[in-house]
């Protein structure tokens, strides 16, 4: 007890829900917990006569421009297995090398894709996928295919969700495609309404994981937080400021954030989630400073005109609680774990070279499976 004390024990706990706990606590106090012991749980088999009835798969695929950048998206019929990746241009070379990727994934669980639907864009590369044994089917002039046009108008609208409960007004190339890959990879964790079996999601069916919700769910988009970095007993800090992002899908529940001090994405399965000041906000608008400036995030078409997605269209979905399966609602829910990480979102081999080409002091990550990785 200190003698005259104007300082109560009520006026601490007010603090510590205003302001979260002591910012110089938490940088040199903070100590290494001992991991929790990782349980391989069995790996997700698909269901007896899955690949007999499923197993040719036709995909869809086109390209949304977010604040200028170029990701391409695809999903599947009848799976709906969605995946995001941000390409540095629209070159035949660069979009096989996409296209690629996401085939191997199918691949890998046993599905063949034997059809892909696209719009004149993809032209360019009928002869190397054909060659693959894959029918390319192009649309005419001013069609699109409605399959890969809804669902991109979902991840808009993911997305515009996202930005309307965040405090920026300028976002970093980083801190934009994450928000896609956020969207997509959380659209693949819940069962479609129209897919191939009632209770498994795209993510399982094609990843062969699911998410824990004491693991995958603990942390909001956008979140600040002081993530926990190896020490030594030396004075350097033992955190450092970071926006989350998104879940890593591996067993220990970690996730994927963004530093506040770098700029780049790292890895940690430990943190403490702090209130949003100014000074964070401040921090983000200095480090989308080079990159083009917009009002929040845009979307865009092909020739960067800001496009408008509101029409009465589809208007009994508007409404719809994504990840909530409902039967009469229409949950398109895609988005995928990074345990294949030689793409984010099923395909991110090359999303650092893309953001490296639209901010070139950004230095480079490989992938997203924790080699190379940023900071440690």
């Amino acid at each position: 007890m200190l003698p005259n004390c104007p300082i109560t024990k009520a006026d601490i706990i007010r603090a510590e829900e205003i302001l979260g706990p002591n910012l110089g606590s938490l940088k040199g106090k903070t100590t290494r917990t001992k991991p929790s012991k990782v349980i391989v749980n069995t790996y997700n088999e698909l269901p007896t006569g899955m690949l007999a009835k499923h197993g040719n798969v036709t995909l869809t695929v086109d390209i949304m421009y977010i604040n200028e950048i170029p990701v391409m998206m695809t999903t599947s019929w009848a799976i709906h297995f969605g995946t995001a990746e941000v390409i540095k241009n629209e070159k035949k070379s660069t979009i096989m090398i996409a296209i690629k990727q996401v085939i191997e994934a199918y691949k890998a669980r046993g599905f063949q894709i034997r059809h892909i639907l696209a719009d004149g864009q993809f032209e360019l590369t009928r002869k190397h996928i054909e060659q693959m044994g894959i029918i390319l089917d192009i649309t005419s002039r001013d069609e699109h295919v409605p399959e890969i046009e809804r669902y991109i108008r979902t991840v808009k609208e993911r997305v515009r969700a996202i930005d309307n409960t965040l405090p920026f007004e300028q976002y970093p190339n980083r801190l934009i495609v994450k928000t896609v890959y956020n969207a997509v990879f959380w659209l693949n964790c819940f069962p479609h309404k129209d897919g191939i079996h009632p209770t498994l999601s795209p993510q399982t069916i094609i990843m062969g994981s699911t998410i824990d919700y004491n693991k995958q769910c603990t942390l909001q988009f956008g979140t600040h937080v002081q993530v926990h970095k190896p020490h030594n007993n030396s004075l350097l800090p033992r955190t450092t400021s970071a926006i989350a992002l998104r879940p890593s899908g591996n067993i220990q529940g970690g996730h994927y954030f963004m530093s506040l001090t770098s700029s780049k994405r790292i890895l940690r399965n430990k943190w403490t989630v702090l209130p949003m000041p100014a000074e964070v906000i401040a921090t983000v608008h200095q480090l989308a400073a080079a990159c083009k400036k917009y009002k929040g995030i845009v979307l865009m078409d092909k020739d960067n005109n800001i496009i408008n997605d509101d029409s009465n269209e589809d208007n009994n979905n508007t409404l719809e609680i994504t990840g909530v399966y409902a039967t009469n609602n229409d949950d398109t829910f895609t988005g995928v774990y990074d345990n294949i990480e030689k793409t984010e979102t099923a395909t991110e081999a090359q999303v650092d070279n893309i953001e490296h080409n639209i901010a070139p002091h950004i230095e480079n990550e490989q992938n997203d499976t924790g080699h190379n990785q940023d900071e440690n």
